[in-house]
């Protein structure tokens, strides 16, 4: 932006308008444009998973999360929307339960393929004005889950599993997939 006009000595104020200059061989065009401010969102504050089978809030919803042996039945596997098992020996880092922050990815694809995960969320039709309001589970900058909707696939119980962190999140609108 430019400083149009000059308030108290030292001072300046910043008009909300662009001016756009562009010189061509005989040719002077100037354009202004209005700059508009993007919406400041309250971020919720982040939260580290307690896996100790005790009920957390975050967000309005009750999790809980528990560490589980895993003997190889992939049978005993839940298919809801929103209690999910996930191989705990792959999480790097302290999981957290969080929004969206930038830089986050998941992996969509089993061979490795990672996805932003604002590039998710579009390619889902997730309504802008509900994207900082989803609950995720990150490890990191990777996101585990995106409660209610996608598991990331580096997250997944394989035949090389030994723990999974079983969650259960209540509050959200429960369908067997």
């Amino acid at each position: 932006m430019q400083r149009i006009c000059v308030a108290h000595k030292g001072q300046a104020i910043m008009l909300k308008i662009q001016i756009i200059q562009k010189r061509y061989p005989g040719i002077y065009e100037r354009q202004s444009r209005r700059v508009t401010e993007k919406k400041v969102t309250e971020r919720i504050p982040v939260q580290t998973l307690d896996i100790s089978g005790m009920t957390q809030q975050f967000n309005g919803l009750e999790i809980t999360a528990e560490l589980l042996p895993f003997d190889g039945n992939f049978q005993q596997i839940p298919e809801k929307t929103y209690t999910k098992w996930f191989d705990y020996d792959k999480i790097k880092n302290t999981v957290q339960i969080r929004t969206r922050r930038p830089g986050d990815r998941i992996q969509v694809q089993s061979g490795g393929g990672h996805k932003k995960l604002k590039d998710y969320l579009i390619d889902s039709k997730i309504p802008q004005n509900q994207r900082d309001s989803l609950v995720l589970l990150a490890d990191g900058k990777e996101i585990i889950w995106v409660v209610g909707m996608r598991i990331s696939e580096a997250y997944k119980i394989t035949q090389e599993t030994k723990r999974i962190l079983s969650m259960c999140v209540n509050g959200g609108e429960e369908k067997n997939e």
